[in-house]
């Protein structure tokens, strides 16, 4: 079956009518194109981001974390930003709770094996799913979300590391009534964390942490940290335990790699927001 058969464009006004009175995003402000470059950067663009939604089907060029790119099939994603006005001015751990709204929205369908790769990668089965681009001006924060339903052959050619969507592992998701979701519960973990901040939502996180426990390295820079990830603190910082030391790593800018044995490093490539 064809792709564009197993998986129609958005309608719009199903997606609309479901969201009428749910909080700060507003059915009034969802803007839906048949392609962009970037949801990302069409929303950035905007003078009044707060409570707006851009959906797309296609993105020509889409980004990602220090000059990837985002490879999509058309209408076999979501490709999903949304606009935030936070009223404080510790932004650390947007990219976190967005993981966490990403996470109920899936299990809500009951999508099993997800989790979350700090700083903002969806796990399936310990392959990439997803991933979250945050970008911020100010306190204008715009949360791009991209998830792959059904990745086709050509563009599958181009991802160069393991990857997952739900079709191969089984999953027949609505893609109106997964953003709908995804839309749902980002208000609602985004209003929280913007009157109490990450801290409230560490042991969430952490309980849906791909690689806590393991052995990782991070790699930041020129620097290489080498032990084991304990999860996140209560400032969403990643910890790594090390020679009796625990580092804190907060910078954006890291590599994070599973140590299968000594001497061997498999890499989890950074996301592809």
């Amino acid at each position: 079956m064809a792709l564009s058969q197993k998986y129609p464009r958005h309608d719009i006004d199903t997606i609309r009518n479901a969201l009428v009175g749910i909080g700060r995003f507003s059915d009034k402000k969802i803007h839906y194109f048949d392609e962009l470059d970037s949801t990302n950067t069409w929303l950035l663009e905007q003078s009044d981001p707060d409570g707006c939604i851009c959906l797309a089907e296609n993105q020509s060029a889409g980004r990602g974390r220090r000059g990837k790119s985002w490879q999509n099939s058309r209408s076999g994603s979501i490709l999903l930003s949304l606009g935030w006005l936070l009223n404080r001015s510790d932004t650390q751990g947007v990219s976190l709770v967005s993981g966490i709204a990403v996470i109920k929205s899936l299990r809500g369908f009951g999508v099993q094996q997800v989790e979350l790769k700090w700083p903002n990668d969806i796990l399936i089965g310990g392959k990439k799913a997803g991933g979250i681009l945050v970008e911020i001006s100010g306190l204008n924060c715009v949360i791009g979300i991209g998830l792959n339903l059904m990745v086709s052959a050509p563009v599958a050619g181009k991802i160069d590391q393991p990857w997952v969507d739900l079709t191969s592992v089984g999953y027949q998701i609505d893609r109106d009534q997964l953003v709908v979701e995804l839309v749902k519960n980002h208000d609602r973990v985004l209003t929280d964390f913007t009157a109490r901040g990450f801290a409230g939502f560490a042991h969430q996180w952490n309980l849906a942490n791909a690689h806590r426990g393991q052995p990782v390295q991070v790699v930041s820079g020129s620097r290489v940290i080498s032990g084991v990830a304990s999860g996140v603190d209560e400032t969403g910082a990643l910890l790594i335990v090390s020679g009796g030391l625990v580092h804190r790593i907060i910078t954006g800018e890291v590599s994070l790699q599973l140590r299968r044995a000594k001497n061997q490093v498999v890499e989890y490539n950074e996301i592809i927001d």
